[in-house]
């Protein structure tokens, strides 16, 4: 909440801009609120926070350089959209973070790769997949691997003779705080469209703040 007064009847704005990002890239956002004072000269704004969560402080996990283990695969000619090999990886470590399943070759050919876990009953559940653009290589990660079997899935999507390496890799991680952002409103006090006064307000989640706008009560008082 922001609490304060201000001129009778001005118009109170609130404005953020910030960058939101998309699985390719980000756009930009804004927020714009308004609010009229009450005739009484003051006012309670129930508001947002002005940090948004998704920039506050997290713990997040970093995968350590080295893995706990891992296998690396060749591959030959396969037949173009139909031809798939299979190639089994066992875990058999517990508490593995993530395993990390990566499909190079070295033409610009185009291949997609599946991992699936085998079933007790011989079954198999997809837990990840990558297919890329032509050219560029796949990569699947599976956190928190359970122990089993698991098939990694080399599918030749679009070339004539392919050879490849796959190499799957089990990693621990370990978890590291990333600082979070202040962000800040924009709060201006406006009669008849003019800005009277501007400042930057920083509000938490449950926090209550005052904004008395002494300069854009004297430059209404004074005609502005």
């Amino acid at each position: 909440m922001i609490t304060g007064k201000a001129p009778a009847g001005a118009t109170l704005r609130l404005r953020k801009q910030f960058s939101t990002p998309t699985w390719e890239s980000s756009f930009t956002d804004r927020l714009n609120s308004t609010m009229t004072v009450d005739a009484d000269g003051r006012y309670a704004w129930h508001v947002n926070q002005s940090t948004r969560p998704v920039v506050a402080e997290r713990l997040t996990k970093v995968l350590r350089s080295e893995p706990v283990r891992s296998r690396t695969y060749t591959g030959g000619t396969t037949t173009p959209a139909t031809g798939v090999v299979d190639h089994r990886f066992t875990v058999t470590e517990t508490g593995i973070d993530v395993m990390k399943v990566d499909l190079d070759w070295p033409t610009p050919d185009d291949l997609d790769l599946e991992v699936y876990r085998k079933k007790a009953d011989g079954s198999l559940t997809l837990v990840g997949s990558s297919g890329n653009l032509p050219g560029e290589k796949e990569s699947v990660l599976v956190n928190a691997p359970t122990p089993g079997t698991y098939v990694l899935r080399v599918i030749n999507y679009a070339s004539v003779s392919p050879t490849y390496t796959l190499t799957a890799a089990l990693y621990e991680a370990d978890e590291v705080a990333v600082p979070g952002l202040i962000e800040n409103y924009t709060l201006t006090c406006e009669r008849r469209g003019v800005v009277l006064e501007q400042r930057s307000i920083v509000v938490a989640r449950g926090q209550q703040v005052k904004a008395d706008l002494a300069t854009c009560i004297r430059r209404a008082n004074n005609g502005g």
